[in-house]
């Protein structure tokens, strides 16, 4: 499902940039550095250390972009699968939602944008198995610095990477049938990674 998800939005990308011919030959004016845009933007790949209990799944931004040299972003993101365990037998359905929220300083060189600033987010997610009545919910807040650089194509469209150093606070709560049911804290530091794509109106 993500897969194709990635191969459309990219098949976009492609057709945009094609029938863009003067996509490098415009330049901005003064003007372009004195308003507010709005625009959209996709979150395709999220990587941390928590794949068990939020596997990788994009998230849609609203951009508010003031005057090219600050961003807030808030997000949202969802996922929900069904994976098969052939050897037991077995079912486990995983779904879940992010709402999180993004503030950026902004530094355009050219057409390369380097920015950082801070970013929290909330999460739920749970997770259920068949085998055993197993059940995981889990609850998780997370908060720190990001570091990311975005190329932009045109005046409208980019694409980017960033890098955020998450202290993390997750609560897990497991349920069975064959042990009591149980609370794990989990407080520490972890590394995320996600490319993003954005269009500005």
């Amino acid at each position: 499902m993500k897969t194709k998800l990635i191969k459309i939005v990219l098949s976009t990308m492609m057709i945009v940039l094609i029938n863009n011919q003067n996509v490098f030959a415009r330049e901005r004016t003064d003007n372009d550095t004195s308003k507010i845009r709005f625009g959209l933007g996709i979150d395709l790949v999220t990587l941390n250390d928590f794949y068990y209990f939020s596997p990788p799944h994009p998230h849609l931004m609203i951009l508010f972009d003031i005057n090219r040299t600050f961003s807030i972003e808030p997000e949202i993101g969802f996922y929900s699968t069904k994976e098969y365990d052939d050897y037991y037998n077995s079912e486990t359905d995983r779904s879940g939602v992010t709402l999180g929220i993004g503030l950026y300083l902004k530094k355009e060189i050219k057409q390369i944008n380097f920015y950082s600033g801070i970013k929290s987010s909330y999460g739920s997610s749970k997770s259920f198995s068949d085998r055993n009545s197993r059940e995981f919910n889990r609850r998780q807040f997370d908060f720190g610095p990001v570091f990311g650089v975005e190329y932009l194509f045109n005046k409208q469209f980019s694409i980017g990477c960033d890098f955020i150093v998450n202290y993390h606070n997750h609560k897990t709560y497991y349920t069975d049938d064959d042990t009591e049911d149980s609370v794990d804290w989990d407080k520490g530091f972890s590394i995320g990674k996600s490319m993003k794509l954005r269009y500005y109106f």
